[in-house]
């Protein structure tokens, strides 16, 4: 229970969310081996060209095959992989047809690679992957400031796996 809130990844005790440790993964394969005994409950990453809270200088060049045996490997150390498009604004590009394809052909990547969930701060994303990807786990990134059970409920209600609550509510 985390301020009164109690995350569920649809696992049995003593899975994922018991351990707190959440990695982020540059796609280097020694990595894997590294953090392995730490016994994360997730390994994190992206696409280089991905928006999010990393820019493309701190990530090195792989693509979908690379990323795909990157996940694969981590599976097989018991490893979880999440997905993370951390973007809170796309240009409205999510609201054009053409956007909304290339999302929904991207998560069927997404699930197809051996990903456990995604990571997304844009609420109309998450309906859709609520909607069109119930196997993913959906995670609420960071990015959009949960810190009451006000905002949780609703990221709850649109069919949230996972929260992850600003920072300021672990400062009280």
């Amino acid at each position: 229970m985390i301020n009164g809130i109690r995350p569920s990844n649809g696992g049995p005790p003593g899975a994922a969310l018991d351990r707190r440790l959440v990695v982020p993964s540059n796609w280097d394969p020694d990595l894997l081996d590294a953090v392995a005994p730490a016994m994360p409950a997730y390994m994190y990453g992206s696409l280089p060209a991905e928006r999010g809270m990393r820019t493309m200088l701190q990530l090195p060049t792989v693509g979908e095959e690379q990323i795909t045996e990157y996940v694969a490997e981590a599976a097989k150390l018991g490893i979880k992989f999440l997905y993370v498009m951390n973007s809170t604004c796309n240009g409205n590009r999510e609201m054009s047809e053409d956007g909304r394809w290339e999302f929904l052909q991207r998560c069927q990547w997404i699930l197809d690679s051996g990903f456990a969930g995604i990571t997304l701060a844009n609420p109309m994303l998450m309906e859709i992957v609520a909607r069109d990807f119930p196997e993913l786990e959906l995670h609420v990134s960071l990015l959009t400031g949960v810190k009451d059970a006000r905002a949780a409920r609703f990221y709850e209600d649109i069919g949230a796996s996972l929260i992850h609550l600003d920072p300021e509510v672990a400062r009280d």
